[in-house]
């Protein structure tokens, strides 16, 4: 199973490409983690293997620079659209994927 990556990232990382005020930023942000919570949980439970892309996704969000970002803001910066994985967001979660299966 793999979760969404963090799209949101904690107030401490945030720039202006996340786009949002810090209320609805921090309420978006807990919801990506209540379904982390949920998906994790629900794939542990049935002994599903975890390709956990959320965790390893911190520091890759919409903040980082582009040769690091995973994740667009509101605006995309290069490939992908709002708040969706870019071109090394998905290779970087097809890694994780291609590990966990070895």
């Amino acid at each position: 199973m793999v979760p969404y990556p963090r799209v949101i990232p904690d107030q401490a990382q945030r720039c202006a490409a996340v786009g949002l005020v810090d209320a609805d930023a921090d309420y978006l942000a807990t919801l990506g983690q209540q379904l982390e919570d949920a998906m994790v949980g629900a794939a542990n439970a049935h002994g599903a293997l975890v390709a956990d892309v959320y965790v390893d996704s911190d520091g890759h969000g919409p903040c980082a620079d582009e040769a690091n970002r995973w994740v667009n803001g509101a605006v995309p910066a290069g490939s992908g659209a709002s708040f969706h994985p870019t071109a090394r967001g998905h290779e970087a979660m097809a890694a994780r994927v291609l590990e966990i299966l070895k």
